[in-house]
């Protein structure tokens, strides 16, 4: 039975590209940098974004979304998962590794005065949000 692998093409849309076994698109997907692991398994309608990962062992159900954030901002785009972490740009550190450290990687990354404490306050925005989501709803 022939498996269907839909990818985006710049210019092009998203192309089927249908398969009997994942190895013969292999070639295609080195490439694009894209792997998947030993043992994976992506189920029916299941769409993963650009530039997203999935770790080790992680487990998403069915139907399940993960709360997910992701800003634009004036130099490095933001990226939340629903976990202690956040992306900026390709610094990924914990909440507090940010909190406590925002304005030295800001300066590392030539960012200015005025960069530096508003990224501070998107740290603050979405740890804020990560809190409410953690937090049990009330019925």
């Amino acid at each position: 039975m022939k498996k269907t692998l839909y990818l985006w093409h710049v210019g092009q849309g998203w192309i089927a590209h249908e398969y009997k076994q994942l190895s013969e698109l292999s070639e295609m997907l080195t490439e694009r940098k894209i792997t998947i692991g030993y043992s994976a398994t992506i189920g029916d309608y299941a769409t993963i974004g650009n530039s997203a990962t999935i770790g080790n062992y992680a487990e998403i159900g069915d139907k399940e979304k993960p709360s997910t954030l992701f800003i634009t901002d004036e130099r490095h785009t933001i990226g939340y998962w629903g976990q202690d972490i956040l992306a900026i740009g390709c610094e990924r550190h914990s909440f507090q590794k940010w909190e406590k450290h925002f304005e030295k990687i800001g300066k590392s990354e030539n960012y200015t005065p005025a960069q530096i404490q508003r990224y501070g306050k998107i740290i603050a925005l979405v740890k804020a949000f990560h809190e409410l989501e953690k937090s049990p709803v009330e019925a």
